[in-house]
């Protein structure tokens, strides 16, 4: 039995090893982050809403890997004016993720970050969701990376991706989001 326990943290450990020495750096205009290195790259789509108080452009980059099935996505909506009731918008982001995702909201708080921040933990029929959302001036990022169980989700290898999360200077405090 020990023997068993030993091989699979073993697995474990290198797994995590292979993780951290492929993890690949990418930069955007909006943000730095490190993906895992099975990764694809990042695949683009921007969209435009119109509401009451003017337009919502939001950009949308996502990577999925081919071998676990896991996406990170980062979603990113410059609002019409900066964003004055922080707490207002996550509500209502955190609120809009577990109703249009049919998700089941485990945890919600805020990060002890110096850029406004919430982390999430949800989890629908089949995907185990943790994600961040950071408030900038008249910037919202949703950061979530999406696995297929909770212990894929809970890997400490994914605090990578969200560790290595980084807004530029000319849009916040560049304060790392961890």
């Amino acid at each position: 039995m020990k023997t068993v326990i030993i091989r699979g943290a073993a697995i474990a450990f290198a797994a995590s090893l292979a993780f951290m020495a492929q993890a690949s750096e990418v930069k955007t205009s909006a943000f730095t982050i490190e993906l895992p290195g099975d990764f694809a790259p990042f695949e683009k789509k921007a969209t435009t809403q119109t509401t009451d108080d003017g337009k919502i452009d939001t950009t949308t980059w996502i990577s999925k890997s081919p071998s676990t099935s896991a996406a990170v996505i980062v979603a990113v909506s410059t609002m019409p004016a900066k964003v004055k009731n922080v707490e207002k918008l996550f509500d209502k982001t955190r609120d809009a993720l577990v109703s249009s995702l049919h998700a089941t909201l485990e945890s919600d708080e805020a990060s002890p970050a110096s850029t406004p921040s919430r982390k999430l933990l949800l989890h629908t029929n089949g995907a185990f969701i943790r994600a961040r959302l950071v408030a900038t001036n008249n910037s919202l990022y949703q950061i979530l990376y999406v696995a297929r169980s909770a212990e894929q989700r809970a890997d400490p290898n994914v605090g990578i991706v969200f560790g290595s999360m980084q807004i530029p200077e000319n849009i916040a405090a560049n304060a790392p989001l961890h």
